[in-house]
């Protein structure tokens, strides 16, 4: 399984993104009234079969056009979890690089904050 999908399932034991709409590689806009999640892989170490390996993940979070607020309480919720849950005995360890990004807005005023992960995979 890709890392980006990975990491999603791993954000899913926090129980926080059961409520999303969940979306890889590119973002498709199918209702303003939803927020979306969506993971992307945003490069990491040189890889080798051999030793182990960092990759980044892109994660994100796109608010409703009505509810602003929950898009920052969902990210401070999978911050808090992701510095609470470093280790995942399947993907190895997990922190978020560069903490809370100021967030930005779309065309239609509609916050998003992009998370970059790094996943330390491997011995």
């Amino acid at each position: 399984m890709k890392m980006y999908k990975q990491l999603r399932e791993y954000l899913a034991k926090s129980g926080s993104i059961s409520n999303a709409v969940i979306q890889y590689l590119i973002w498709k806009d199918k209702g303003k009234d939803k927020t979306y999640i969506v993971f992307r892989p945003n490069g990491g170490s040189i890889l080798s079969s051999t030793l182990g390996n960092e990759y980044h993940v892109l994660v994100d979070f796109i608010a409703p056009d009505n509810d602003p607020e929950s898009i920052d309480d969902l990210v401070t919720n999978i911050v808090d979890y992701i510095m609470k849950n470093q280790f995942d005995e399947c993907l190895g360890s997990i922190q978020v690089v560069g903490a809370i990004p100021t967030p930005i807005t779309t065309e239609d005023s509609r916050i998003v904050y992009r998370l970059q992960v790094s996943i330390k995979h491997g011995n």
